[in-house]
């Protein structure tokens, strides 16, 4: 009765219009509307990344050379501090046959074991530690798997495709992995970003429903992949539009005026604002027009809440709400 209470005043918070979107959602899912929608694509192989003779020199850690050769070994650290060994490249899920649209949350698991190797975080530690050693083996290793992942996940196909949001930071991923090394758009490159682009599209009002970061991080997505694909994508532009009318909207909504977010998280509060700092850092980037006045301003106080929640001598936060170790763009070491 209490987890029937729950969910009622749960469904009561998110409001009529995004129950629709939800009710929408599914029924395409069960009616297999989805499928149709976006069918199971067909693998691809090539570099992804190539050479640079303009790569930029800076002051990285090498300690992040520790952190890819232990990769190279088979060592991976899951949700920011579990260490296991997985094998290289890892395996990146048993169930891979079918739409994912077919694949439940909990089939073979919890699901979220099967996402973590997919947001990328090995990519840009692999393109870190080749621009500071310079050493061809990062790069390689890099393309390697991520023509194994494009083999074993197929456009649409298996549970890594499942997800909107997992979809946005893996592309997010990329792309920042590419302005790392000066890596200019290739047919790989422009086909994996299209794809994820199309994929979070097709799903953005059940997104939105949410009320939380799936809604920031896959309008984050797609302003900043529709920015980015400019000519090679003829949907490139409407992407970069609605990515941007949403990042709007949700940091006037869901950015209270005290700088707190929607969900009650010290941990995805800062998801959420490192899917904000991409977005800017993006639009710089790319010559592209500021947001608004009201989205800056909701920015900063997002900001300042989280500047007041820190510990200034350790960068330690309170372990508010939910905390599964997610975190964008691993820079650190």
């Amino acid at each position: 009765m209490q987890n029937k209470l729950i969910s009622l005043d749960a469904y009561s918070k998110l409001g009529l219009t995004n129950l629709l979107r939800v009710f929408c959602y599914k029924l395409k899912l069960k009616t297999g509307i989805i499928r149709k929608q976006l069918p199971i694509g067909n693998s691809y192989a090539g570099d992804f990344f190539s050479v640079s003779e303009q790569l930029p020199q800076d002051n990285l850690s090498s300690e992040v050379v520790n952190h890819a050769d232990a990769l190279l070994q088979g060592r991976q650290t899951l949700f920011s501090h579990k260490s296991v060994d997985l094998g290289t490249p890892p395996n990146w899920s048993a169930i891979n046959s079918v739409h994912w649209s077919q694949i439940g949350d909990f089939d073979g698991g919890d699901i979220k074991l099967v996402w973590e190797l997919s947001r990328f975080d090995w990519l840009l530690i692999f393109a870190r530690a080749y621009r500071v050693s310079g050493d061809k083996k990062y790069l390689k290793a890099l393309n390697s798997w991520l023509v194994d992942w494009i083999k074993k996940n197929p456009f649409n196909q298996g549970p890594n495709w499942k997800c909107g949001q997992e979809a946005a930071i893996r592309m997010m991923q990329l792309l920042l992995a590419a302005k790392l090394l000066n890596q200019q758009p290739n047919e790989c490159l422009i086909r994996f970003v299209s794809e994820h682009c199309q994929r979070i599209a097709s799903t953005l009002a059940y997104a939105m429903a949410q009320n939380n970061n799936h809604g920031t991080s896959e309008a984050a997505a797609l302003f900043i992949g529709g920015s980015w694909l400019g000519k090679y994508n003829k949907k490139a532009n409407y992407w970069q539009k609605i990515g941007r009318r949403w990042l709007e909207n949700r940091a006037k909504y869901l950015i209270e005026a005290d700088g707190s977010f929607s969900q009650y998280s010290v941990n995805y509060h800062r998801v959420m604002l490192d899917t904000f700092w991409m977005v800017e850092f993006w639009r710089k980037q790319l010559d592209k027009k500021a947001f608004s006045e009201e989205f800056y301003k909701r920015a900063k106080m997002a900001t300042n809440w989280l500047y007041q929640m820190l510990d200034l001598k350790t960068g330690d936060a309170p372990n508010l709400g939910h905390n599964d170790g997610a975190r964008l763009s691993r820079f650190s070491p």
